[in-house]
């Protein structure tokens, strides 16, 4: 107090100090103002004096020294710090606690916390030291403690109830878990998303967590999300081997595995499920999994014996049955196929989808009875079309009755086909087939022009708009559809060969309209037409073997090649006894057939051995 009070004295010094020389110099600003007012009597005064001084500018006091601020009171931490030094424990252990309350950042909050653990140690009283610590742990458990600063007995009291904090942290999370699967289960995927956060914000690499999230994130469609959340599982088992249980590990990979299959990451995909079947090598979804990617891949032969082990572990198992029947469609091993599905739908068991693939592998194999019943059995097994398999099996049925000459039939199934799917191109296709097949070529041009506005690139198409078109007598229409096909495939043999009969009909045609009484066929009619011949031919020449020809790339049902005998695969080396030297040649001499008898004869090599077919043309 003798202190503040020598302080104050010292600093009113200057202001007295001030103030005496403000009143020495008024009186003298005075004066002189008096003498220069009133000079006095006899005094010289005129221009020379100039004018009266201006008076003096006034001076202001000093502004007075600033009153000093209150001294702050302390704050609480402050008289915790004083009582502390003061030797009040209690106190100041008290102070501690009542900050920790107001305090909502758990960082600052366990600070506290820790200093009134402390104190409550030094007053002898370990269990209330506990339970403050375990209080602030349990918000924080990764506090970065200064052991180095405290006796040993308080930091083993610090460690249990870091322990104790730890096990009340994971066992609420386990609660939350149990409860996000109750949600999955009710499929209340929003509030399971929300339990899961909260579950993982108490425990950040719990691996039931965290599998159980990416499975929400799956299921909603958040791609990404899902990918992050089963990814950490696997860093976390390399970081701490051990941490997370095999099956959930196994489990994640084989979802990561087809998150990246679907995202076409193909390598990635590959490395996750092989590395889920080492884990799991008893799971036939993992190895079936698998077996797709490789597939997808194009590695065929690791794809089938993917396939193959998922079969070993669930004979049963239609879908990995129904896989490695369509990897067997696409390298058309018809035979391997009904041989894996045909015990699979004996007695008229199996799905549709085993059923589809049979029947497709059926008529691969040329089994056309066989084909039909199967394809009627996906009819019956998915009556309204709910799985989309019916109306495929409609139109492979409409193919097949097709094939096999059953116009109405093959018309009746495409019809039901383009019932279903109005914009299946297939469907109308093989409707306008069978159509003309029916000689209702009004209906074949109707189909085929529905067809070719759906999908106006398919040479095929307008190749058969032109063969109605042409068979209506639209010759015109007919000669644009064909030279179409052939824009579209330079080359191709059917429509050049009916482009060149058009274009010899209306080269016919006009000589007929010059003079239509002059000359005719001897034989008193008009030439005869040969048949198309129902074939395509790349050509053939392997001159070191000493072989030319034209080598069968495809055979049009009922056509005359097919009813002749006419495979894919056989090479024609001669016709009427003529050596070919390539495809054009035999078109050329198809075309100029002038109808003087009704067949041709062509020679053939098949599997090595030479053969002659006879076929029919007109």
């Amino acid at each position: 107090m003798e202190s503040d009070l020598r302080a104050r004295r010292r600093r009113g010094r200057p202001l007295c100090a001030a103030l005496v020389a403000a009143c020495c110099i008024w009186p003298l600003a005075a004066r002189t103002a008096a003498q220069t007012a009133t000079p006095p009597p006899g005094a010289v005064q005129g221009e020379e004096m100039g004018q009266p001084a201006a008076a003096p500018t006034p001076i202001a006091p000093p502004s007075p020294a600033p009153t000093p601020p209150p001294p702050q009171a302390p704050t609480l931490e402050q008289q915790a710090e004083e009582k502390y030094a003061a030797g009040d424990l209690e106190g100041a252990a008290l102070l501690y606690r009542q900050l920790a309350v107001a305090t909502s950042a758990p960082a600052e909050r366990l600070r506290l916390l820790v200093s009134a653990a402390w104190l409550e140690h030094q007053l002898g009283r370990g269990d209330a030291a506990y339970d403050l610590l375990w209080q602030g742990l349990t918000d924080l458990p990764d506090y970065p403690f200064q052991p180095q600063n405290y006796s040993q007995e308080f930091v083993d009291i610090f460690l249990r109830a870091r322990d104790r904090a730890l096990a009340d942290r994971h066992g609420r999370a386990n609660e939350l878990v149990q409860r996000s699967l109750r949600e999955i289960a009710a499929d209340d995927l929003v509030r399971a998303r929300a339990t899961l956060v909260q579950a993982l914000a108490l425990q950040p690499d719990d691996p039931f967590g965290l599998f159980n999230l990416g499975l929400v994130e799956m299921k909603t469609g958040h791609r990404d999300q899902a990918v992050a959340a089963f990814d950490r599982l696997p860093a976390i088992e390399a970081g701490k081997p051990g941490t997370v249980p095999k099956e959930v590990l196994s489990s994640a990979l084989a979802s990561l595995g087809l998150l990246y299959y679907e995202k076409d990451f193909l390598e990635d995909a590959k490395r996750s499920l092989e590395q889920a079947a080492q884990l799991d090598p008893a799971s036939a979804r993992i190895w079936n999994n698998l077996g797709l990617t490789l597939r997808k891949a194009g590695d065929a032969a690791g794809s089938e014996r993917a396939f193959r082990k998922a079969l070993e572990l669930a004979p049963a198992d239609l879908q990995v049955a129904n896989n490695l029947a369509l990897l067997f469609i696409a390298a058309q091993r018809w035979n391997d196929v009904v041989a894996l599905l045909g015990p699979l739908t004996a007695g008229g068991g199996g799905d549709a989808l085993a059923w589809l693939n049979l029947g497709l592998a059926q008529r691969g194999a040329g089994d056309r009875t066989g084909a039909g019943a199967s394809l009627q059995r996906v009819l019956a097994l998915d009556a309204e079309n709910k799985a989309g398999l019916a109306a495929r099996a409609a139109v492979y049925l409409a193919i097949v009755r097709f094939e096999g000459g059953d116009g109405a039939g093959a018309a009746a199934a495409a019809r039901q086909a383009v019932g279903w799917r109005p914009d299946d191109v297939d469907a109308w296709n093989y409707l306008g087939l069978a159509q003309q097949q029916q000689k209702d070529f009004a209906g074949a041009r109707d189909s085929f022009q529905r067809s070719a506005a759906l999908v106006p690139d398919r040479p095929e198409i307008h190749n058969n708009l032109g063969t109605v078109l042409f068979a209506l007598k639209d010759l015109a229409g007919a000669e644009a559809e064909f030279r179409q096909a052939l824009t579209l495939r330079p080359g191709f043999p059917e429509a050049q060969s009916n482009l060149d009969q058009v274009l010899m009909e209306q080269l016919a045609g006009r000589v007929g309209s010059v003079s239509a009484t002059s000359s005719k066929p001897e034989s008193g009619r008009p030439r005869r037409q040969p048949k198309p011949f129902g074939a395509s031919f790349s050509s053939a020449n392997f001159t070191y073997l000493g072989i030319e020809g034209a080598v069968v790339d495809s055979v049009a049902g009922q056509s005359p090649a097919e009813k002749a005998g006419l495979r894919k695969g056989d090479v024609v080396m001669g016709v009427d006894g003529k050596p070919l030297e390539g495809p054009q040649q035999l078109l050329r001499y198809l075309r100029n057939l002038t109808g003087e008898r009704d067949y041709v004869e062509i020679d053939i090599l098949r599997d090595g051995q030479p053969r002659r077919l006879r076929v029919d043309m007109f």
